[in-house]
């Protein structure tokens, strides 16, 4: 299985990447990230030297660049985990969170379907979500409605 992680770098993503590397039926990961504050290369130091991982510094914006990975790569699965998030900062300044959120989305949905990639999750947070206090601490589902925190 080759997986394309964006946003690997982050916290939740970093985590993911190093869940996915005990799995020795991981062929290989692709780690996609822009490394703005929140991507720490210190987050997958130790993942570095698995022969599994590469590290792609790419904003998921870059169509030309995400194309020369999935034409190469032939990627069976994405996790998106690429976000800028904090709602104060996206009032201030919305371009960086559009640029990101929505385009780069775009893109790596779009070519997603233009290189047959067979598996797509989009990750996101309390802020889209809501508290999960309102499910009485149950496990959240995908049909579980939304109740966002942000404006």
């Amino acid at each position: 299985m080759k997986t394309l992680i964006t946003g690997g770098l982050g916290f939740i993503g970093s985590t993911m990447v190093r869940r996915l590397l005990a799995d020795p039926r991981q062929e290989k990961i692709i780690l996609v990230d822009k490394r703005t504050y929140a991507g720490k290369i210190e987050n997958i130091q130790e993942c570095l030297s698995d022969r599994r991982l590469s590290l792609e510094i790419i904003d998921i914006a870059d169509r030309d660049g995400l194309s020369r990975i999935l034409e190469s790569e032939h990627i069976d699965r994405i996790l998106n985990f690429a976000a800028e998030t904090h709602v104060d900062r996206s009032i201030a300044d919305p371009y960086p969170f559009i640029h990101t959120n929505l385009d780069g989305l775009n893109n790596l949905l779009s070519l997603s379907r233009k290189y047959g990639v067979n598996t797509f999750v989009q990750i996101s947070t309390d802020e889209v979500y809501g508290p999960r206090d309102l499910n009485g601490g149950k496990p959240a589902r995908e049909g579980d409605p939304l109740n966002p925190t942000s404006p």
